[in-house]
C-alpha cells in the first residue's frame, strides 16, 4: 500500500489516516511542496528519508516541513536575464534592478546586494546593478 505526505504552509497540520493490515509493513515518502523540505519526522519515524515501520496497533508519525532558504548565488558579470532566472532558481526573489553606465557590455550585471553566498529566508530580494553600456 502507498501513501503521499505533502507539505503544508508553516505551522499547520493535517491528519493522513489509513488501516493497515497487522503486520503489514508501511513505507511512507514525504513529498515536500515547490520551495520546501522535510525536516524530520516524528513519533514512529524518525530522521529525514523515508520512513518505514510494521504497525502492531495505533501508529502516529508526523513530517515537519520548512521554508527552503534563500542562498544568493553569484550573477555578477551574467547577462541580466540570466541572473534573474538564477536568483528565483535559489528561491530569492528580484530586487530594484539599476542601469549605470559601465565599460561592461549592456545589460551584464555589474554588482549585485546582497552578496553571492549569503542565507536568507525564501524570497528576499537580491538587487542588481547592470551595465547601460
Amino acid at each position: 500500500d502507498h501513501r503521499d505526505l505533502h507539505s503544508f504552509p508553516p505551522r499547520r497540520s493535517s491528519d493522513l489516516s489509513h488501516g493497515f493490515g497487522y503486520g503489514t509493513r508501511v513505507t511512507l515518502k514525504a513529498k515536500p511542496a515547490k520551495g520546501s523540505l522535510l525536516v524530520r519526522w516524528s513519533g514512529a519515524c524518525k530522521g529525514t528519508r523515508k520512513c518505514a515501520f510494521i504497525p502492531t496497533g495505533n501508529v502516529k508519525v508526523g513530517a515537519t516541513f520548512a521554508l527552503r532558504p534563500c542562498v544568493v548565488p553569484n550573477v555578477v558579470g551574467e547577462p541580466v536575464q540570466t541572473a534573474k532566472r538564477a536568483i528565483r532558481s535559489r528561491f530569492c526573489a528580484v530586487g530594484p534592478v539599476t542601469l549605470e553606465a559601465s565599460a561592461l557590455p549592456t545589460g551584464r550585471v555589474i554588482s549585485q546586494a546582497p552578496m553571492r553566498g549569503k542565507r536568507l529566508k525564501q524570497h528576499a530580494k537580491v538587487g542588481l546593478l547592470v551595465s547601460a553600456g
